[in-house]
Order: structure tokens, then sequence, then C-alpha cells
């Protein structure tokens, strides 16, 4: 329980500080909109994009940048 705590921990920061960087950049760059796509590919599933996608969605409102959801497929390359 303590080492999965501590993991759980670990992700909640790197989820914070990444959208943080992330809305700093395009804040950065200008950008008055984030176009967020939700791709079906399969990787790290085991990743919380749900949680992501809604913390990047916290910092752009708290910026003044809007945040579009977009539903795209992206195709798998053939092997």
């Amino acid at each position: 329980a303590k080492l999965s705590a501590k993991h759980h921990r670990r992700i909640n920061t790197f989820l914070k500080q990444t959208s943080a960087e992330v809305i700093a950049f395009a804040e950065r760059n200008g950008c008055r909109k984030v176009i967020w796509e939700r791709e079906t590919t399969g990787f790290l599933e085991s990743f919380p994009w749900q949680e992501f996608e809604s913390l990047i969605e916290r910092q752009a409102a708290l910026r003044g940048i809007a945040f579009e959801r977009c539903e795209a497929t992206v195709p798998t390359p053939s092997k």
C-alpha cells in the first residue's frame, strides 16, 4: 500500500507539472486555443489520460486559453 501511494503521488505530481508546462508553452507562443485530440492508438493504456486532459483544461481556463476536445482517430502504422 505504501509503494502504491508513493507511485500515485509521483504520477499526480507529474500530471500537474506537465499540464502546467504545456499551457505555459502555449501561452508563450501566443496560442488562444488548445485543441486536445483524443487518439485511439493504444499507446500507454494505463496512463491516466482523462485526468491529464482535465488538468490541461483547468490550466488553460486559468490562463484565459480556450480548450477544445477533438475526437480524432489516428490510423495505426502498418507493419
